[in-house]
């Protein structure tokens, strides 16, 4: 069971998804990059909920969601908790699911 889930690939390659993505889906996606490169998103610092700061007891498991965003995913080893390192702040996450989110 360990090696097919190895095996598995959400990324062709670290550019693009392969998730099969419709051209409004690919729009979206676009749109909040250029938002985040513009600042109109920020992302804040997200630390894990057990209080380590010591970034050398993280694991990163993927650096990308499944479409393709960047999207770092980290796994703590002092409590085994799974979390991505930066997320959008509160005014970004709600703008991104009232604007792309259910598009994507």
């Amino acid at each position: 069971m360990l090696n097919n889930f190895i095996k598995f690939q959400i990324w062709k390659n670290d550019k693009i998804s392969i998730v099969k993505l419709n051209d409004l889906q690919k729009k979206q996606i676009k749109n909040f990059h250029q938002k985040v490169t513009d600042g109109e998103y920020n992302y804040i610092n997200n630390k894990c909920l057990c209080g380590n700061v010591d970034l050398q007891l993280d694991i990163t498991i993927s650096n990308k969601d499944r479409f393709g965003i960047p999207c770092k995913n980290l796994l703590c080893k002092k409590c085994g908790l799974i979390r991505i390192s930066e997320k959008l702040d509160n005014d970004s996450t709600s703008k991104f699911y009232n604007n792309e989110y259910r598009d994507i």
